[in-house]
């Protein structure tokens, strides 16, 4: 059973080289970037492995910002999800009734409301379609894969953000971001192949509290673990990000007291040393690093300004559902984006486009979904979701490809199907049993 484990991962591995090749070589010659769409779209159509596809959705998430034929296009990555769930509507035809209704009704809320925004009504309407068939037990199952998938490829992502002058035409996709300190100051900001160091800080954080989930369960080696956490934490330092910063530390206390929980006494206690050794190095300025992170935050607080002008944000947002009710019931729509500039604030996000009532549909079409808790969860099932959460409050992630695959990652880490077995629900749209097929067979 370990060799093809072991075989499998290789597999996907060499998938994976190949299929990031094709990615980049697309940017370098555009053509190349539709014969890259028809080979993954016939990857998803013809095989018989789901695992594989899920685990390459996963995978290429982090480099859709570069999988398009030109940089104002719409990424092909929308079109391979829809391939996905058309292929998975046809398989299994049938779904449950509840979620059906609940994800009709946002169906019909984003058409309503997309104006000419025809792409970013197909992102919000696969978002719940999308959860529903990655959730399900015989795809939940395989988390670990997915995991690995995603985390790799946030460091694929990161790389090619490192050599992007190396790549012809690269830089014209991911530009980089560069923030005034005043006096003439100005700190260049890493940010892998998204557009903003933040958001690119939220994918680092995510995949290094489901890589601690994978290590604390004995899915992954400590070897495999250590590499993946340098990795992630030098790429996050290089996103002189202080929110990086702050849910790195808070992460690594939760990490350290989760792996004495977990029998993981020796590891738990190497952690508290380097974690002494890297604070000491950190506050006497010999962690060259994270100076400029440090600076960063420290000017934040010196003017007084630790949101970085969020607040001021937030409030013009709250101060117009204030004065138009109507608009906080039932929001813009998807065709009218957002009514000021970004919010940075994912909850704002959704009652600025869809108010509370297509919030609240969005929310069921999820929660039909989920079922409750039935064993005890550790810390480090709830940690990615805290994460993610937290990070919202900051982060406009509502039109990103991001928003799903961090959701089904934080669940499936919370839901745990080695865990549980989820009860099956005879609960369908017209089941094959059902009064209307025996009428039609009648006649």
């Amino acid at each position: 059973m370990g060799e093809v484990a072991a075989s499998v991962k290789l597999k996907h591995l060499l998938i994976y080289a190949v299929a990031l090749a094709f990615v980049v070589g697309g940017v370098v010659f555009s053509p190349l970037s539709y014969v890259t769409f028809i080979l993954f779209a016939g990857i998803i159509i013809f095989s018989k492995d789901q695992s594989l596809t899920i685990s390459l959705l996963f995978f290429l998430m982090p480099v859709a910002t570069i999988f398009k034929p030109s940089v104002g296009a719409t990424s092909f990555y929308t079109y391979i999800q829809l391939v996905f769930i058309i292929k998975q509507l046809w398989i299994h035809r049938f779904l449950p009734r509840r979620f059906f209704l609940w994800w009709a009704l946002f169906v019909i809320y984003v058409i309503l409301g997309m104006s000419n925004a025809v792409s970013d009504a197909i992102k919000q309407i696969s978002i719940p379609i999308l959860y529903y068939y990655c959730m399900q037990d015989e795809n939940r199952k395989n988390v670990d894969s997915y995991i690995e998938s995603y985390t790799l490829g946030v460091l694929a992502s990161s790389v090619l953000g490192v050599i992007k002058n190396s790549i012809p035409n690269l830089t014209n996709y991911a530009g980089t971001k560069s923030n005034h300190l005043g006096s003439g100051i100005y700190l260049e900001r890493f940010s892998g192949l998204w557009g903003d160091p933040n958001y690119y800080s939220i994918n680092l954080m995510l995949a290094f509290a489901c890589i601690l989930y994978l290590y604390t369960k004995r899915k992954i080696s400590l070897v495999r673990t250590v590499i993946y956490f340098v990795l992630i934490v030098v790429f996050g330092a290089m996103t002189r990000s202080a929110s990086f910063i702050l849910v790195l530390a808070a992460t690594m206390v939760i990490m350290v007291v989760v792996l004495f929980q977990s029998h993981h006494g020796f590891i738990g206690s190497v952690s508290i040393i380097l974690i002494i050794v890297a604070g000491y190095l950190l506050l006497s300025g010999r962690l060259s690093v994270f100076d400029s992170s440090i600076l960063k935050l420290q000017t934040s607080i010196a003017q007084g300004d630790v949101s970085t002008g969020r607040l001021d944000r937030w409030s013009t947002y709250i101060n117009e559902f204030i004065d138009h009710p109507l608009k906080l019931l039932i929001g813009n729509g998807v065709g009218k984006f957002f009514s000021f500039t970004i919010p940075h604030n994912t909850y704002i996000d959704f009652l600025d486009i869809y108010g509370i009532l297509g919030t609240f549909i969005f929310l069921q079409s999820i929660a039909s979904v989920n079922r409750p808790l039935i064993k005890k969860r550790s810390i480090v099932n709830y940690l990615p979701l805290i994460i993610i959460l937290v990070m919202y409050f900051t982060l406009s992630m509502i039109f990103y490809l991001d928003l799903v695959y961090q959701m089904l990652l934080a669940f499936m880490v919370l839901y745990d199907a080695s865990d549980e077995t989820q009860e099956t629900t005879s609960e369908e749209i017209l089941p094959p049993n059902s009064a209307f097929w025996q009428n039609v067979k009648q006649v």
